[in-house]
């Protein structure tokens, strides 16, 4: 099985396995050689987000956050516009438009201004956005990279690696209750005190 070269568990094969077989031949699937581990650590680290955020009441998420100078409101902004950036940069490889100009960098300070519900919409939809153009890599697309005007060249396959350590270090910069310990492994190499680097 493809998926077992590329990291998952006895136990997770099983389970994709069985989710397969569950959704039938109308659903969409990663491409049997997408970095599987590595989408599975970027979804668990999506949902444990949510779940932090969710803790949050919405007076709460414009309150401090871990990381210094920021609100809970301007790191869930810079969230969600790296999944968008990161979704609109696929989506242009994907098309053959790969050297259009990046969008305009987006004003955190003003998205954090949003209301709270909005904020929390904006993770959603978002994060949604990215999973469906991973899932829209073919093979080939898979072996592309990413590189836009000066901006250095990233193989495409690195990206869930990049939006897992994001979301699961920005999880715990939330302040919201999750414990360094709760983090994987993988995310806290070469990073042990889980700082969030701004994007």
């Amino acid at each position: 099985m493809a998926s077992a070269k590329l990291g998952l568990s006895h136990n997770d094969q099983v389970a994709r396995a069985a989710s397969i077989l569950r959704q039938g031949k109308g659903a969409r699937y990663d491409a049997s050689n997408a970095p599987v581990a590595d989408l599975l650590l970027a979804r668990r680290g999506a949902a444990y987000f949510a779940r932090q955020l969710n803790n949050l009441t919405n007076s709460e998420i414009y309150g401090a956050s871990r990381v210094a100078g920021w609100t809970r409101a301007e790191l869930i902004s810079d969230i969600s516009y790296s999944a968008r950036d990161m979704a609109t940069l696929i989506a242009q490889v994907r098309s053959g438009h790969a050297n259009e100009e990046p969008n305009p960098k987006s004003d955190l300070k003003l998205a954090a201004t949003l209301p709270a519900q909005a904020l929390r919409y904006l993770f959603t939809h978002t994060d949604i956005h990215l999973n469906v153009e991973f899932r829209d890599l073919n093979n080939e697309a898979w072996e592309l990279q990413l590189s836009q005007g000066s901006s250095p060249i990233l193989p495409i396959r690195q990206i869930p690696s990049l939006r897992a350590k994001t979301l699961w270090l920005g999880a715990y910069n939330l302040g919201s209750g999750c414990q360094i310990t709760h983090l994987p492994t993988e995310v806290l190499l070469g990073n042990p005190a889980a700082q969030y680097k701004k994007l």
